[in-house]
């Protein structure tokens, strides 16, 4: 079951509001957000339209973080941690090795981190490559010790990576094969997913510390 921590999102374009008349119409609120001049539709994080007021309690109560576009949106409460079993693995991880030109063991955990693109929270923060380099050279160092594995860093935009060049080789997510499996929504700053020997997976939606990385690793080798 996904766990309680949520994570606001928010995806630009109307066409996520089309309704599915086989299911009934889900009626949305539209609120005019005073700082904006197009509408923003609230959902909470079963897909039921909420008011902001409700919304931002919720928000609040939960500690979330939020990011939003420059058009018309749609802002949602969506399950920051999610678990699950991956069909299919190794069919899966050779399309990968086949799309990014690299082997990908079947024999390991396979640990993802995924760059959406550019945005308001990968934007921030420090541009010291030194620092940069450390933290990241410490993330590793910590996965090869539990689980002898390295992330492959995939991302969907490369534009805003500049300031990883000779530090960490990102490579294109071939036609968006793991965006599309795990990363349904634009969530802030970047996203992890790590995929067990036996299928089962712990993915994670946000910006996110060396510790949790290590800590879903560990949850995929129990």
């Amino acid at each position: 079951m996904p766990r309680l921590l949520l994570l606001i999102l928010m995806i630009s374009g109307t066409c996520a509001l089309a309704p599915n008349t086989n299911n009934g119409v889900l009626r949305a609120q539209k609120i005019l957000d005073l700082d904006r001049a197009e509408p923003t539709f609230y959902f909470d994080q079963g897909g039921v339209a909420i008011s902001k007021q409700k919304f931002n309690r919720l928000f609040r109560s939960n500690r979330q973080e939020y990011t939003y576009g420059d058009s018309a949106t749609v802002r949602r409460l969506v399950a920051r941690v999610t678990e699950g079993r991956l069909e299919g693995r190794s069919a899966f991880l050779r399309s990968l090795a086949e799309g990014i030109g690299r082997p990908v063991r079947d024999d390991q955990p396979t640990v993802i981190v995924f760059y959406p693109g550019f945005d308001e929270c990968n934007s921030t923060g420090t541009s010291d490559r030194y620092l940069i380099k450390q933290w990241h050279d410490e993330m590793e160092e910590k996965l090869l010790e539990i689980a002898d594995v390295k992330p492959l860093y995939l991302y969907k935009d490369n534009y805003g990576l500049r300031k990883y060049y000779n530090i960490i080789n990102w490579l294109e997510d071939p036609d968006q094969l793991v965006e599309k499996r795990f990363f349904r929504y634009h969530y802030p700053c970047r996203s992890f997913v790590v995929i067990g020997v036996d299928g089962r997976y712990q993915s994670y939606f946000g910006g996110f510390s060396q510790d949790r990385i290590v800590e879903a690793a560990r949850a995929v080798l129990d």
